[in-house]
């Protein structure tokens, strides 16, 4: 479940979505901390106007990698 804001300066909607199964070059995270910047409030109120609706703020993630890809050679 994730949050997004639909379009231009409006409250974020709730969404679910499935993820598909990890790939051989895919990290798997489990995020437990996640903030968003200043950047984020300008892209979600669309002020560059350059935004693609719907979005989903924030970069910054804090997390445990718990699955690795067969292929991946770092952040094990």
């Amino acid at each position: 479940m994730d949050m997004q804001p639909t379009k231009p300066r409006c409250l974020p909607t709730i969404y679910s979505f499935e993820r598909r199964e990890p790939r051989d070059y895919d990290v798997v995270t489990d995020i437990q901390y996640s903030s968003i910047c200043h950047w984020d409030i300008h892209q979600v109120n669309n002020e560059c106007d350059t935004s693609t609706f719907p979005v989903v703020p924030g970069q910054e993630i804090v997390g445990i990698v718990s699955k690795v890809g067969t292929k991946v050679t770092h952040y094990k």
